[in-house]
């Protein structure tokens, strides 16, 4: 209950923020967290639906361009369209069984996975491991057919799948944390020029409540698979906004109490 009734005011009543500053770090840093399972969760979904779309697509086009697979004594026998290249988005897999080594256009390409006469020569230009290769001989890959050699690519590129996933996932993770402590040192910068006493833990905590609606937007964003140009400073100024309100109102809060005394 407390998630959602924070969640709806964090991005609908700016005055709410009056309530959240007297909340501790602790349920701040507790909402923040829910907040990014979700956003991690919706995300994680969607990755694993893409991917899983365009292996699907690479099956069903390796299906009909390659008549006879076989792998035997460690040596690629291919019987139809040779080589074959199969391209999706930031993904390549090329098949070929002739003896000398063949190069192929690789641009705009995260992945690539080559198939040649004897090994298995695996590219990633997201990680720091930009290639490796290995005989099919070491892969147990030495007397397989071309429903074995499917069966082989399903768990291939489910483990695939599963690790690009946690790493889209981590990646944004990290950038939301990043961008939470550059928003906050600007923040804490605008109120002492403002002539607002804040130290950063109240900063950061406010920080967090405001970060709302940003995430909600890069979620939708995700789900409708629509990439925003400089999403990141939209991020910020949309954040900008709430904690100027919020710390305006904190700020009035703040007065009328002395005004009291």
């Amino acid at each position: 209950m407390f998630f959602l009734k924070t969640y709806i005011y964090s991005i609908f009543n700016t005055k709410y923020y009056l309530e959240l500053n007297k909340k501790s770090m602790k349920i701040a840093i507790f909402y923040f967290i829910i907040l990014l399972v979700f956003f991690s969760a919706i995300s994680s979904v969607k990755v694993f639906l893409n991917f899983d779309n365009k292996y699907n697509d690479v099956k069903k086009e390796f299906n009909e361009k390659i008549d006879e697979f076989e792998i035997k004594d460690g040596l690629l026998t291919i019987k139809g369209e040779n080589p074959l290249i199969i391209r999706r988005e930031y993904l390549n897999v090329f098949f070929y069984d002739s003896k000398n080594e063949i190069s192929f256009d690789k641009k705009d390409s995260i992945i690539n996975l080559i198939f040649t006469k004897k090994e298995f020569i695996f590219e990633d230009h997201l990680s720091k491991i930009r290639e490796f290769r290995v005989p099919y001989k070491k892969m147990f890959l030495q007397n397989i057919n071309k429903e074995d050699f499917l069966m082989f690519l399903d768990i291939y590129f489910l483990i695939t799948i599963i690790l690009l996933v946690l790493f889209f996932v981590v990646l944004d993770i990290l950038n939301i944390f990043f961008m939470t402590i550059i928003i906050t040192w600007i923040a804490r910068i605008i109120n002492l020029i403002n002539g607002i006493d804040s130290n950063f833990k109240s900063v950061y905590k406010i920080t967090l409540y405001a970060l709302t609606l940003p995430i909600t937007i890069n979620i939708i964003l995700v789900v409708i698979d629509f990439n925003l140009v400089y999403f990141n400073l939209v991020f910020i100024m949309i954040c900008l906004f709430y904690l100027l309100f919020a710390f305006n109102n904190i700020g009035n809060s703040m007065i009328k109490k002395e005004s009291h005394l």
